[in-house]
């Protein structure tokens, strides 16, 4: 019964450890694009939700890393250009530019990976991994 007691208690203990985690991360990123696109009151409370929708969803395909591999970076990159459009959606004309910015520097780190895969003769497959690898 002790054993018992004591492991509800461990449990009980790593999931708010395992939440506040999540808060301390969904905090960061938002403090990232508060300063990266200068977001006002508003749209501070906007990416606030967006990216506790994002944590959140990264954290329910957790289990399927270890199961299914392609599934998992299917969805986590289906999570990131989800996250994107969101953010897209909220900013001004000025925070586009900025935005834009960031979208053709992933664009041409992506192309380069892609350059240097094929340079090593790997396979379309492989390529597609290592593109949905890239966070």
């Amino acid at each position: 019964m002790k054993k018992l007691i004591l492991c509800f208690f461990w449990l009980a203990f790593l999931g708010s450890a395992m939440g506040q985690t999540r808060e301390t991360l969904v905090q960061q990123a938002t403090d990232e694009m508060l300063s990266l696109y200068q977001l006002n009151g508003q749209q501070a409370e906007e990416m606030l939700t967006i990216q506790e929708r994002r944590f959140r969803n990264l954290e329910s395909i957790e289990p399927l890393r270890e199961s299914d591999l392609k599934l998992y970076l299917q969805k986590k990159n289906s999570i990131r250009e989800l996250t994107q459009a969101s953010i897209k959606r909220m900013l001004t004309e000025q925070q586009l530019a900025v935005f834009n910015a960031q979208v053709v520097e992933r664009r041409k780190q992506e192309s380069a990976l892609i350059q240097r895969l094929k340079a090593e003769g790997a396979t379309k497959e492989d390529i597609q991994y290592a593109i949905w690898e890239m966070e």
